[in-house]
């Protein structure tokens, strides 16, 4: 039996069902919140098993935003963490066999027979047989996503996307909404060299989604968790890149920029007289016809405009910058992602 998960909004969303990320809740939010225009394909349903009901998601006048194309979402989370969690869940269920029938697909499908006594064998057996599966999982379904929120915070990034489609519905609200659909507690506990095995098998999962392994030291100052490191953008004068944008040296974080293969991994956030400027990761032909906040930490510097368009060099308002670390279990703000027809162009 199908159980559809995969769901498309009134207002044009499509919500994509990562499985292990909290993506339950967010069904109980848009459920609640009457979003829900139909729950379509498996409950874990791509790409691949989606393909076939595009033309119909498409059709203009079966949702709020005709002659739009469909805003696709989903959300990720740290790829130890999403083992924790897996092994946790087979462990209450007595390792079931994952249904490989493409209609019911899970794509867990691919660690039967990997189920182990304690949580080290476990993933003992994953690195032997089947390594580096987090991250091809969350690049199934983020490949094909315009927004690519995370588990940790998600309230922040599904109230971001709510934004996006025009829907007011704060953080602060969803925050108090109580968790669904957790796992009952096993024990899990990993040496430091195995723990550093998984990190190796998944780095394409940290590096693409912004997660990193740095401990923080316990006298920095965090949010929810995380360390946060100044990083330096000047002093002045800004550099013109062209219509609005700016451009601000940072060399000393060239290793955290974003890439062509991994356009959303720097973790840098810009600041305008202390308060955040809301659009990471913006092509930069948008930095410098559109503006309005929108950057992007490429290479050795920040393109960059202001929140009204203005000169840096000369508005009296003070840029800032830093990057978020996390501690053991707590990660980054994933921010919004460019449309994904966009993705690969030439900054």
């Amino acid at each position: 039996m199908c159980i559809p998960m995969a769901t498309l909004l009134k207002c044009g969303g499509l919500f994509l069902h990562v499985p292990k990320t909290g993506g339950n809740w967010v069904r109980d939010v848009l459920d609640a919140h009457d979003l829900v225009y139909a729950h379509i394909g498996g409950k874990h349903a791509g790409p691949r098993q989606l393909a076939p009901l595009e033309r119909l998601l498409q059709v203009p006048h079966r949702y709020d935003r005709p002659n739009r194309p469909l805003f696709k979402f989903c959300f990720v989370r740290h790829p130890l963490r999403w083992y924790e969690s897996w092994y946790r869940m087979n462990v209450a269920r007595g390792w079931p066999t994952w249904d490989e029938d493409e209609e019911a697909w899970n794509p867990s499908v691919e660690l039967n027979g990997l189920g182990a006594p304690d949580f080290t064998r476990f993933i003992e057996n994953v690195l032997t047989r089947r390594p580096g599966f987090v991250s091809d999982l969350f690049d199934y379904y983020a490949g094909d996503a315009h927004f690519v929120g995370r588990q940790e915070t998600m309230a922040e990034d599904l109230a971001a996307v709510f934004a996006t489609l025009g829907i007011a519905l704060p953080a602060a609200s969803l925050r108090r909404r109580a968790r669904v659909n957790v796992s009952d507690e096993a024990s899990v506990s990993l040496a430091p060299a195995l723990r550093q095995d998984v990190e190796a098998s998944e780095r394409r999962g940290y590096e693409r989604y912004g997660y990193t392994r740095e401990a923080p030291s316990p006298d920095s100052p965090t949010t929810h968790g995380e360390r946060l490191v100044p990083i330096a953008l000047g002093p002045g004068p800004f550099t013109p890149a062209g219509g609005v944008a700016w451009r601000a040296p940072v060399p000393a974080v060239v290793h955290l920029a974003d890439t062509q293969e991994f356009p959303c991994r720097s973790p840098l956030q810009l600041y305008e007289d202390g308060r955040p400027l809301p659009h990471a990761h913006a092509l930069h032909d948008d930095v410098r016809t559109t503006g309005r906040g929108r950057f992007s930490h490429w290479e050795h510097a920040v393109v960059f405009s202001t929140s009204d368009n203005s000169d840096p060099n000369t508005n009296g308002r003070r840029y800032t910058a830093d990057w978020a670390v996390a501690a053991p279990g707590v990660v980054t703000t994933l921010r919004q992602r460019p449309p994904v027809e966009t993705l690969g162009a030439t900054p």
